[in-house]
């Protein structure tokens, strides 16, 4: 899921567009998505697994450690 804590909706929008996004995004105005995940800044990533565990990067990611951390976290359920 993307979460997007300033902006519009059309900003928004357009950055869903731009980038290709087939995920679910949401706006999160007040931050408290973000206070949830202790994430301070953007970017960042929140990977987490079904039992719960969290791993929380606060920076830009390339794809191809986007991906090798899914995969870890579907291999690993």
């Amino acid at each position: 899921m993307g979460v997007a804590w300033n902006g519009t909706q059309g900003e928004i929008d357009e950055f869903i567009s731009r980038h290709g996004l087939t995920f679910p995004n949401v706006l999160d105005g007040d931050g408290e998505i973000f206070a949830s995940f202790s994430v301070a800044s953007q970017p960042a990533w929140v990977f987490q697994s079904k039992t719960g565990e969290r791993v929380v990067e606060s920076r830009a990611l390339p794809e191809d450690e986007i991906n090798s951390r899914l995969n870890a976290i579907t291999l690993s359920e």
